[in-house]
């Protein structure tokens, strides 16, 4: 928000919770109860969730399987 107090405009915010019921219960929450602040307006919400994979269940257990390797273009996804 202090951003948005320097600049008139509120940055994307971006949800990456784990990919477990806890996490997919947050987004839902955040989903349901879309943020909104007094002064900008309802701004911009994407939630990422790691891809559900044999063996991973979170971001560290990706981060893991990929041995430091950063994502090529073709496997990045539009943050939902």
């Amino acid at each position: 928000l202090e951003v948005g107090q320097n600049t008139g405009k509120i940055p994307n915010v971006v949800y990456a919770v784990d990919n477990d019921e806890a996490g997919l219960k947050f987004n839902q929450d955040k989903i349901e109860n879309n943020l909104v602040h007094r002064e900008h307006g309802e701004m911009s919400i994407y939630f990422a969730v790691p891809p559900k994979k044999e063996n991973v269940k979170d971001w560290n257990d990706e981060l893991v399987r990929r041995n430091g390797h950063a994502y090529q273009e073709h496997e990045k996804n539009i943050p939902l």
